[in-house]
């Protein structure tokens, strides 16, 4: 699949399981509601969810590490849409905890893979264009600005892949902490 499909396919996955996990908080008093428990309990949809997410990802990492990408990517997307079919249809609160936790451990293994894979798929698309861009400046260029260009080029990477270290550094009340 080209790159740039791969990347609409995987903004398309991510916004499904991003709907799922933001739209159960809307949703809980109709929850408490349905299923007669208290608001507090019915919160619990949501953070049975967030731990199975937490506990299952770096697990399931290791698992497509072994098994593949495609494979656990698959098999998590397939839990995934079973485990929010049993959760539509859970007649019991019980049951409706049990299937949020399995959405949870499918998530798990869904976003960290899309995350993988499209941050592979923009390194085909920014390396052509690096390319282009490289040639064209040591074809077009005398060997002094060459390394004006090869700096900015290290500056751009550099800063954006330091930047909130360095704004922590800078700030430190970053977080309100003095």
């Amino acid at each position: 699949m080209p790159a740039r499909a791969r990347l609409v396919v995987a903004w398309l996955t991510l916004f499904v399981i991003g709907t799922d996990l933001f739209i159960v908080s809307p949703l809980l008093p109709l929850i408490a509601r349905e299923y007669g428990v208290p608001g507090p309990a019915a919160g619990l949809s949501v953070t049975v969810f967030a731990v199975a997410y937490m506990v299952a990802a770096p697990l399931l990492g290791m698992v497509a590490d072994r098994t593949g990408r495609r494979a656990t990517l698959l098999t998590a997307l397939l839990a995934f849409a079973a485990a929010n079919a049993l959760t539509a249809v859970s007649a019991e609160f019980a049951w409706l905890l049990i299937s949020r936790v399995a959405a949870g451990i499918a998530a798990a293994g869904v976003t960290p893979l899309i995350y993988a894979g499209v941050g592979e798929a923009a390194y085909v698309l920014l390396q052509a264009k690096h390319r282009r861009f490289s040639v064209g400046q040591f074809v077009t260029t005398n060997p002094f600005e060459v390394r004006r260009a090869v700096m900015q080029t290290v500056r751009k990477h550099v800063h954006l892949s330091v930047f909130p270290i360095h704004q922590l550094s800078i700030e430190p009340n970053f977080f309100g902490l003095q």
